[in-house]
């Protein structure tokens, strides 16, 4: 396995990709994550290095799966479902599906923003 600052610069081809990736960005987020204030919905993540502090732009926390558990079960809910909408499915009567959806794509996509402002490659070897 390559070292997750190699991963995160390397071009992703499928979704499997990028939810192993997200993945272990979840895990190591808290070792690099010095402080997290939450307002108003809404989570503010920094990280301390060197006297330097970097912040990240605010995260929904109605949205994103700060947790690796729920990230992954949420996952496996959310290739369930792709596989559901493959088979022909259209209607889904749980608000549960949209939340999934919502929320999964939503974390996936947060990972390169949180890479481009270097908040995570703060402590990296």
């Amino acid at each position: 396995m390559n070292p997750l600052i190699k991963d995160l610069q390397s071009a992703k081809t499928n979704l499997s990709e990028f939810i192993d990736v997200t993945n272990r960005v979840l895990h190591y987020l808290p070792s690099v994550i010095s402080h997290r204030r939450e307002a108003k919905g809404y989570s503010l993540l920094s990280s301390e290095s060197a006297g330097t502090r970097k912040f990240e732009r605010p995260t929904q926390n109605c949205l994103f799966l700060f947790q690796p558990d729920e990230f992954q079960e949420r996952t496996e809910e959310f290739v369930n479902i792709l596989d559901r909408l493959r088979a022909g499915e259209k209607e889904f009567s749980s608000d549960d599906v949209y939340k999934t959806i919502d929320s999964v794509s939503y974390t996936i996509s947060l990972i390169p923003r949180i890479k481009a402002t270097k908040c995570i490659l703060v402590k990296q070897t």
